[in-house]
């Protein structure tokens, strides 16, 4: 794997999982677009994120697409929003639990520096 050069050192954590298999995420509209696919390290680069600044350069997703239709409801920033879906392999980058205070499902994903156009292989749900 290779990781872009935005990333921490020791970025991804090396305690992530061999899950392959569906994963959801939240985009805006009914099409997955380029800017669903932005992390926050790469929305605010001057940020310092602190102990959070490398889960800040992956992509939260759900493994769980009950979970991740749910969570929609109970948090303010994805009410609205629709829920894609990928089937996600080793090759793609890798997934860590971090589980949040608002769902035991959350992931995070760092995608790997050579898998592009990932808005065209997500699907709404």
């Amino acid at each position: 794997m290779s990781w872009p050069s935005h990333f921490p050192t020791n970025c991804p954590p090396l305690d992530q999982s061999a899950y392959e298999g569906f994963i959801y995420r939240h985009i805006q509209g009914d099409t997955p677009t380029t800017e669903d696919f932005i992390s926050w390290a790469q929305k605010s680069p001057k940020k310092d994120f602190k102990e959070m600044q490398c889960q800040a350069c992956g992509l939260s997703v759900f493994i769980d697409e009950t979970a991740s239709l749910n969570i929609g409801a109970r948090v303010p920033a994805l009410r609205g929003k629709k829920v894609a879906k990928y089937h996600f392999q080793k090759s793609d980058g890798v997934l860590k639990h971090t589980q949040s205070n608002n769902n035991e499902h959350h992931h995070t994903w760092w995608v790997d520096e050579f898998f592009t156009d990932i808005h065209l292989k997500f699907i709404c749900i």
